[in-house]
């Protein structure tokens, strides 16, 4: 019989609670929350029986707020545990939710101007020409490892040509004309509105908003779109247009407004 490693099993138990805390505790302060009705309902017949008997000992028709309070409020102390335990389970997960993405929204300021830097670099040291032929070799690595299938090419209504959008990894079809349209309409909306999400730039592609999509953009303060195109080989040989971006969108693009 195989020896469980039990220090293993328990580090997995951990690592799985820390990543999936956000959901665990709200789960629990839901869960906490439907308690607390219960236990409220439950609470409510023997405070008013309560209440009952303090009007018959007072001799009186009515009690007054106050009165009411200090005669009940030792039904309702385990309502009032159970419900201060959730609020504090989903405060807890919106905390822990909001460091992550705080952390993550860094990391990617830091890696965004770090490939921006980089592509400058790359093109200052080997020549713009050179550069293209890196950025097609690694074009063509990420269409080997993520070929287009026919279930998941999205089908715009805009063009018949096989697209890649780079960050996303999304393969549609649409056309040249229809995409530089698209990027000079973001543009005139930046110089408009002053900034945009990503995922206002794939509506105007005719994609679906991504989550990444709502925490990333352009704006007026000399971060526009600025799209790169290489057109590379698919696995049945059908050429795909690959679409890259000059300046990556920022994480902080609404910060300065």
């Amino acid at each position: 019989m195989k020896k469980i490693n039990l220090p293993g099993v328990m580090k997995n138990i951990e690592l799985g609670l820390k990543k999936h805390s956000p959901q665990i505790l709200i789960g629990f302060g839901v869960a906490g929350m439907v308690g607390a009705t219960v236990l409220a309902v439950a609470a409510t017949p023997k405070a008013m029986k309560l209440i009952e008997e303090k009007k018959e000992e007072e001799g009186k028709d009515h009690l007054t707020p106050l009165e009411t309070v200090q005669t009940t409020w030792k039904c309702y102390i385990p309502t009032a545990i159970m419900t201060l335990a959730s609020a504090g389970c989903i405060i807890g997960s919106c905390t822990i939710s909001t460091r992550r993405y705080a952390a993550l929204g860094a990391a990617y300021k830091v890696i965004a101007t770090g490939y921006n830097e980089y592509k400058n670099k790359v093109v200052e040291t080997v020549g713009e020409e050179k550069a293209k032929e890196i950025n097609t070799k690694v074009s063509q690595e990420q269409i080997k490892n993520n070929p287009p299938q026919k279930q998941n090419i999205i089908l715009t209504g805009k063009g018949d040509i096989l697209c890649r959008e780079s960050l996303s990894g999304r393969y549609f079809r649409s056309s040249v004309n229809e995409i530089k349209r698209a990027e000079n309409e973001i543009n005139k909306r930046i110089f408009h509105e002053l900034y945009v999400q990503l995922n206002d730039f794939y509506d105007e592609l005719g994609l679906p908003g991504t989550v990444m999509g709502s925490e990333l953009g352009w704006n007026s303060k000399g971060i526009l779109l600025d799209l790169d195109f290489t057109s590379e080989l698919s696995y049945n040989n059908e050429p795909v247009l690959v679409i890259n971006y000059n300046i990556l969108p920022r994480e902080d693009y609404e910060s300065a407004y």
